[in-house]
């Protein structure tokens, strides 16, 4: 399953998901604002390709 957005669709489908695929680029846009979010994860993997950095990662769910 890949879900896009911002983090108003993070906040919809964490708790339906386990694993979460980061993806920073150098720039980005359109117009949902992103808030702060609070939760713990485990770093899985983290590789840089070019400018972007793609990062896997784990929810930490015994932390919540």
């Amino acid at each position: 399953i890949i879900i896009e957005g911002t983090s108003n669709m993070y906040n919809l489908t964490k708790e339906l998901l386990d694993y979460s695929l980061l993806y920073i680029a150098p720039s980005i846009g359109g117009k949902d604002k992103f808030q702060s979010i609070e939760n713990k994860f485990s770093i899985l993997n983290i590789r840089q390709e070019y400018r972007d950095i793609i990062i896997w990662m784990k929810r930490d769910k015994d932390n919540e």
